[in-house]
């Protein structure tokens, strides 16, 4: 049989380490901008930490509604939305680290990539692109998600 002494520090010992561990856990910020259109139950970014994880976004403008069913101007409201996302989460495109881009169509590839290095012209983020999305809409062609991380100073 152990010892009630030895039970204690052992006890004692494991809520000083996990009161320790505690004091690392960070809050979780739901971040929601005014510039993007709130289309369904989701925050537009979540931030934990250093790290700022930053909803799908699609090319509607809050004022105007859908861009034209064409993937240039498409890309280019999904990376303004993004982007607004980011600025509200205090990070900017520079900070991406992962990208997710989703497109409706595979041939839709090399446009995307021509205005995608417009916005990520130097550092490259990660990035894993799924053709073949289906948003059950024909006027969604394009669908951009990305992590970042706050660059300590």
């Amino acid at each position: 049989m152990i010892p009630m002494r030895i039970l204690f520090c052992f006890a004692y010992f494991s809520l000083v380490q996990l009161a320790a561990c505690s004091t690392n856990v960070r809050p979780i910020v739901r971040i929601t901008s005014d510039e993007i259109a709130q289309l369904g139950p989701y925050s537009h970014a979540v931030a934990v930490g250093d790290l700022v994880f930053v909803s799908g976004m699609i090319a509607y403008k809050k004022e105007s509604g859908f861009a034209l069913a064409e993937i240039e101007p498409q890309t280019r409201q999904a990376f303004s939305n993004l982007s607004s996302a980011l600025d509200a989460s205090g990070v900017t495109l520079s900070d991406v680290i992962k990208v997710t881009v989703y497109l409706k169509s595979p041939d839709d590839m090399k446009v995307m990539n021509d205005v995608y290095l417009e916005y990520f012209p130097n550092d490259l983020p990660a990035r894993t692109t799924v053709p073949g999305a289906n948003w059950g809409r024909d006027d969604i062609l394009i669908e951009i998600d990305a992590i970042a991380v706050r660059q300590r100073k």
